[in-house]
């Protein structure tokens, strides 16, 4: 009985030790996180590129943006790589290990594109 209620209590602390913020929503706009990381398709014809979000750090605000699969299970946001200046932009945020407001737009493929960032997070209003 000690035994089961052991592994009950510890499945339980393990299950929710890694919920990120958008495991239990379904729709946002804004995304606040630092970037855990870049990936990137081999492929000679797409300019699409991805950022991957940090799971332990990101805060989703309410918005009307459906979520996509791939984003929601992944932690991956799109962008267009050969935007010079978004690029950038997120690189420096990534090596200063700075948080970053994301507003996203609706999913291609599965994954959330990001419409813009603002760095570092709440710049907007200071």
């Amino acid at each position: 009985m000690i035994k089961k209620l052991l592994t009950l209590s510890l499945f339980a602390l393990t299950t929710n030790a890694y919920a990120g913020c958008l495991d239990d929503i379904s729709t946002t706009s804004k995304v606040t996180t630092t970037i855990k990381g870049f990936f990137s398709k081999a492929s000679t014809i797409s300019t699409t590129s991805f950022i991957i979000i940090d799971k332990a750090t990101c805060q989703a605000s309410s918005g009307s943006t459906l979520l996509g699969t791939g984003t929601q299970a992944n932690y991956y946001l799109s962008f267009d790589s050969s935007d010079v200046l978004l690029w950038e932009t997120m690189m420096m945020a990534y090596k200063r290990d700075e948080k970053i407001d994301l507003t996203i737009l609706p999913d291609v493929n599965g994954y959330n594109k990001i419409a813009y960032v603002m760095t570092p997070s709440g710049a907007r209003y200071q």
